[in-house]
């Protein structure tokens, strides 16, 4: 499964996956509900497809730290267009 997740994350220009996972734990609970509403929200209203696959890996390594930290989330709320977490870059290099 990690190998399958890393050529993904290829496919998407995305970090290689240890590197997403240290920056994922560095990430606040609020700040991790939110980057999670802002790919959501990113990630089905753009144009891009390279845009929106960045987006839906980044919800599932969003999600997989919510789910590690026990946390619950307001999928009721919408995020923002993008907002802080909706880039790969945004997370880096925050």
């Amino acid at each position: 499964m990690v190998a399958y997740i890393i050529e993904k994350t290829k496919e998407v220009n995305m970090p290689h996956f240890d590197i997403v996972q240290k920056i994922l734990k560095a990430i606040t609970d609020e700040d991790l509900k939110t980057y999670r509403l802002n790919a959501a929200e990113t990630g089905m209203t753009c144009l891009g497809h390279n845009k929106a696959a960045s987006n839906k890996m980044l919800i599932k390594y969003y999600d997989g730290e919510i789910a590690k930290r026990g946390l619950k989330i307001n999928t009721d709320e919408t995020g923002k267009f993008n907002g802080p977490g909706s880039d790969v870059n945004s997370v880096i290099y925050k």
